[in-house]
């Protein structure tokens, strides 16, 4: 293309042409007109402001002729000045030019010190947009008002992908959004648009009030999508605090998101400095007042909202307005009086109530009651009034006394007055709250809490007769919605009036509404303690040890909150309805017996007993159905499904069933049976800790279970071992001991199928340190078979070795023992840490260390007996497998009759998998001196010394590799040349020598030999190619493997057509 500038290229010749002659570097065009400009403004010519101008942009300053002419006049002016001031303007500008500049000189300066305040330096002016980028605003602009969407969305695109700092596209793009209530690209866009204009603190609260329109109308949305739309709301009230600290709404908004994330603690710190710019905001005075009781440091939270409180009921009495024209209510008495009583000053609290009611009925002159120490100003009647002096009957209405005191504010000061002591004020309000009046029901509907609060307190007062009317009266006010507290209080107050079988059936059905309640489960131990059911106690005890254990203990204040009507109420609330019902995989604590009512003890215990029995039989009858199906949705389908709902029933009469034989004391010794039910290593570590830790109930409930504890345990004397427990008959609950077996066994590989590990682990333990099958060899071997496939299922390696161990324990010198071990690790889909650890390579060559003792002194033996010394390792043996001595119980321990191969490969194999190659050769080559003919020997011979002769150590590397080929085909030719070997031994013998090559980087023949895998499974019509055979694939097929393999080497060698007949033929799924 032609130069449009014919001046500029000479100028540039010119420059090249001086350079080249004389071998210094010159300034390009860019860097001699950004010089030019600022020498330009540094002299303050005009010129230069000119030359500023249009050197800003190249496609601007490129269109100016009359400026390069311009610069191209004062090039050598300005090179003169640069280089050599002093000399004339008509000498070469090269001439004196160093090849080095001139070192500086240090000149000593003295600090400099600015006085004054620092000086602030303006904003950068914004660089102006290039005509195309405004032409597709104004474009977007346009078409938006005019309605059409469309094109304004196109518009606004194509600016972003020209220029994504262009705020005014990002507007744009968020109103289209916000049209048509796309509202999440509407926040992004809304967000990415303040972002480039950061000082625009309106921008940034728009974004955030979208943030908050689309969590208010986020109905379908799941809660972590909410809490991150309330995040970005965060963050937005955030930006408006950094550019401006006083922006009252921000700081306003930041508090209430940190409310709705649950962050208490946070958003009262931020209510408090909001209220120390806008104190008498009662709204915010409000929401402090409801987090207060949920932050970290409650007391505090409290005492600061009472002040707060007093400031806004100052600044209100006084006649003055609060922020907005609130007004003080009912509402904001009772929060008031509950802060106070919250703090224990209950004194206060009575006070403040009088004051404030007396103050909202229109007595607010009416001063004469604050020296009263008594309530008689709300009575219903004059007659105590009149005995005050300074009372004039008829001042004031009559509704503004007695009358004028709602009922639940009444009942508050009653509880306040019981708990300053004067009970008979107390009881004087009561009098005015008869629980049976139909009309005082009719009143308290819409505030039924405070008849549950009075009950409390009669109780506490002990009063148990008169609180269980006041509970009735709850009850019959909120129906069927009863928390897990209601029952515990009223189960208090028929303790005290010595109704054991009432208070046992609150106490339970408290348990039923909140199984993790802690409080029930220690009233009813106490109840089953003092009636002798010591079982029962323990149980319960124990659970609630370990459930205050696995919990943290927090002040009361920190679990309530105030609702709309602003009655403080205990949070979360769990109610007991008729239509609960558990979840099939919630696990389900103990169900206790009722003991105490019912009659007799043994008539009570016999009856449950039998219907226990009766219900557990029609379960099993039921698990025994639903397996049937199970079986044959399995077989239809082809494999289990989790989510299969037959699965789901009986997984849960399983768990019933399994739950009640664990539950029995006479199936476990007394440590497994502590242990079972979750606290045994309680007792351990109460013997090295301090009996004075905890709280009060803390520590009562440690002492009971240890009484309970020591009073259960079978006393063992000193030096005497424990009798061991027998069970002579063979079926609970009618049904066998082997059946219920299965059920365990079955219902643990069900929840490792469902990932729930820690479960299946437990059902496995729970069946192992039963004394039905402790002692039983083939329920053992049972169990921990079931126990190795729930391990499999969640990919638990340690699990793995450690039941193998535990079979290679039990079954010394048995060769199935070792295979179990390598099966087992195999299996495991798991990086081989635990199989090649220290703890397994110690104990396998424990294992070969006995295994040559035994041997060395049976041939020491044979020697003296008949002098004929044989070598165990000369002479193979013909066995596959060791024998072991006889089974019976009087029987010696059995031991090898000879050396065996499997041990010894397996140990090499681990220390193959840890790299010592060299020590693995050893045990391999020992191995085949036992037996010479086995394959797979020869193999990992092979692969040992391959693998040797890779590493940086190696000596001799070649001949290390033709050895170890030397066994990698004498392992080959007894796959493959032996006649009745069966095409899947020679699949395997061609693709292990394939993978040989592979390692080596022989890629020629390693794919000669793949392509052999791929033969043999063609011949033998495997399964695996498309439109042939079967739909299942056999195991030992290695045809995907090979074809895989293929189909790389011929991608990374770039045979692309190769690589696609491959993946046609044999790698297509259907």
């Amino acid at each position: 293309m032609d130069n449009p500038y014919p001046e500029d290229a000479l100028l540039d010749n010119q420059l090249i042409h001086q350079d080249e002659q004389l071998g210094h570097t010159v300034f390009s065009r860019e860097d001699f007109e950004y010089a030019l400009r600022d020498f330009q403004e540094v002299s303050g010519g005009e010129e230069g402001g000119a030359i500023s101008e249009v050197s800003d942009a190249d496609s601007v300053y490129l269109g100016v002729q009359e400026q390069i002419n311009r610069a191209q006049a004062d090039r050598t002016a300005f090179l003169d000045t640069f280089q050599n001031p002093q000399e004339d303007d008509d000498e070469d500008i090269y001439d004196g030019l160093p090849t080095k500049p001139p070192p500086r000189k240090k000149v000593k300066r003295a600090p400099l010190v600015r006085k004054g305040p620092p000086v602030k330096k303006a904003p950068r002016k914004a660089k102006e947009l290039p005509t195309e980028i405004k032409v597709l605003v104004d474009a977007a602009t346009n078409a938006f008002i005019a309605n059409r969407y469309d094109e304004a969305l196109q518009a606004a695109r194509e600016t972003i992908r020209l220029n994504a700092e262009v705020a005014p596209a990002w507007g744009i793009l968020a109103a289209v959004y916000e049209e048509r209530e796309d509202w999440r690209h509407a926040l992004e866009a809304k967000r990415i648009q303040a972002s480039l204009t950061k000082g625009d603190t309106q921008l940034w609260l728009g974004t955030a009030d979208l943030a908050l329109h689309m969590v208010d109308g986020a109905r379908e949305d799941s809660p972590e999508e909410i809490e991150k739309t309330l995040k970005v709301a965060m963050d937005c009230y955030r930006s408006v605090l950094q550019i401006d600290k006083t922006n009252l709404v921000a700081r306003l908004g930041k508090a209430n998101i940190l409310a709705d994330l649950g962050q208490s603690s946070k958003a009262v710190a931020a209510y408090l400095d909001y209220l120390k710019q806008r104190p008498y905001n009662l709204r915010v005075v409000r929401s402090l007042a409801e987090h207060a009781y949920n932050a970290r440091r409650a007391k505090e939270a409290i005492e600061a909202t009472v002040s707060a409180y007093e400031v806004c009921i100052q600044q209100f009495r006084s006649g003055q307005t609060l922020d907005d024209d609130q007004v003080l209510d009912w509402i904001d008495v009772r929060i008031f009086i509950e802060l106070l009583a919250s703090l224990e000053r209950y004194d206060e609290s009575a006070k403040w109530l009088k004051s404030l009611v007396r103050w909202l009925v229109g007595r607010n002159d009416d001063l004469l009651w604050d020296q009263c120490q008594d309530d008689r100003e709300w009575d219903l009647d004059d007659d105590r009034r009149l005995e005050v002096e300074g009372f004039h009957q008829g001042q004031f209405l009559p509704q503004s006394y007695g009358n004028g005191l709602p009922l639940e504010l009444r009942g508050k000061l009653a509880v306040y007055r019981f708990r300053t002591d004067m009970e008979d004020e107390a009881m004087r309000h009561l009098s005015h709250i008869d629980p049976e009046d139909a009309e005082i029901r009719g009143k308290l509907q819409f505030t039924p809490d405070i008849a549950k609060e009075i009950a409390d307190q009669l109780c506490e007062s002990g009063k148990p007769e008169r609180a269980i009317l006041y509970y009735d009266l709850y009850r019959d006010l909120v129906g069927e919605a009863l928390d897990a507290e209601y029952y515990v209080k009223r189960a208090k107050c028929h303790v005290q009036l010595a109704d054991g079988p009432a208070a046992e059936d609150c106490f339970i059905y408290a348990l039923e509404v909140d199984e993790d309640n802690i409080e029930a489960r220690y009233e009813l131990a106490k109840m089953y303690e003092e009636a002798q059911e010591r079982d029962e106690a323990f149980r319960l005890v124990g659970e609630a040890l370990s459930l205050e254990a696995g919990q943290s203990v927090y002040d009361g204040l920190t679990h309530r909150y105030v609702v709309d009507r602003g009655k403080i109420v205990s949070k979360p609330k769990k109610y007991r309805t008729g239509a609960s019902k558990r979840a099939p995989n919630t696990k389900a604590k103990y169900r206790p017996r009722r003991l105490i009512g019912g009659g007799s003890g043994e008539s009570a215990r016999k009856k449950f007993e039998d219907e226990v029995t009766a219900r557990l039989r029609e379960r099993y009858t039921e698990c025994q159905r639903l397996k049937a199906e199970m079986d044959a949705n399995v077989a239809a389908s082809g494999g289990h499904d989790t989510n299969d709902p037959v699965v789901a029933e009986w997984m849960s009469a399983a768990k019933e069933l399994v739950d009640d034989f664990r539950s029995f004391r006479e199936f476990y010794s007394w440590e497994r049976y502590v242990s079972s039910l979750g606290y045994g290593n309680f007792f351990k570590a109460e013997a090295s800790a301090d009996g004075n830790t905890g709280d009060e109930r803390s520590r009562s409930i440690a002492n009971m279970a240890k009484r309970l504890h020591n009073t259960l345990a079978p006393v063992e004397t000193e030096g005497e071992e424990a009798a061991p427990q027998k069970i002579e008959r063979q079926e609970h609950r009618g049904i066998p001991f082997n059946d219920w077996l299965d059920l365990f066994l079955e219902y643990a590989i069900s929840l490792a199928r469902q990932q729930r590990i820690g479960e299946a682990y437990a059902v496995c333990q729970s069946a192992r340190d039963s004394i039905v099958y402790g002692k039983a060899k083939d329920s053992l071997m049972l169990i921990h078979l079931a126990w190795a496939s729930c391990a499999v299922q969640a990919g638990d390696e340690e699990t793995c070795v450690a039941i193998a161990r535990y079979f290679m324990i039990h079954n010394p010198f048995v060769t199935d023992g070792y295979k179990m071990f390598a099966a087992l690790t195999r299996v495991c889909q798991t990086s081989p840490t635990w199989y090649q650890s220290g703890p397994s390579q110690k104990f396998m060559l424990r294992q070969i260390r006995q295994m040559d003792e035994i041997l060395a002194a049976k041939a020491k033996e044979e020697e003296d007996g008949s002098g004929a010394a044989t070598n165990p390792d000369s002479q193979p043996s013909a066995l596959s497998e060791t024998q072991m001595a006889s089974a019976t119980p009087a029987a010696a321990p059995p031991s090898p009759t000879g050396v065996d191969a499997v041990l010894l490969v397996l140990y090499g194999c681990i220390l193959f998998a840890s790299t010592s190659y060299q020590y693995a050769l050893a045990y391999f080559l020992r191995a085949r001196t036992v037996d010479p003919d086995n394959p797979a020997i020869n193999l990992v011979i092979g692969l040992a010394y391959i693998h040797w002769a890779l590493k940086r150590q190696s000596h001799n590397r070649q001949y290390t590799l033709m050895q170890g080929f030397s066994y990698i085909f004498k392992y080959y030719e007894d796959r493959t040349t032996r006649g009745a070997a069966a095409p899947e031994e020679r699949q395997e013998a061609h693709y292990n020598v394939a993978r040989t090559y592979h390692l080596l980087g022989i890629h020629d023949l390693a794919l000669e030999y793949y392509r052999k895998v791929l033969v043999e499974a063609k011949a033998a019509g495997t399964e695996v190619v498309r439109g042939k055979g079967v739909p299942a694939r056999r195991r030992e097929d290695l045809s995907l493997e090979s074809a895989m393999n293929i189909r790389t080497y011929c991608l990374s060698t770039g045979d692309l057509e190769g690589a696609r007949a491959v993946t046609d033929e044999w790698l297509v799924l259907e």
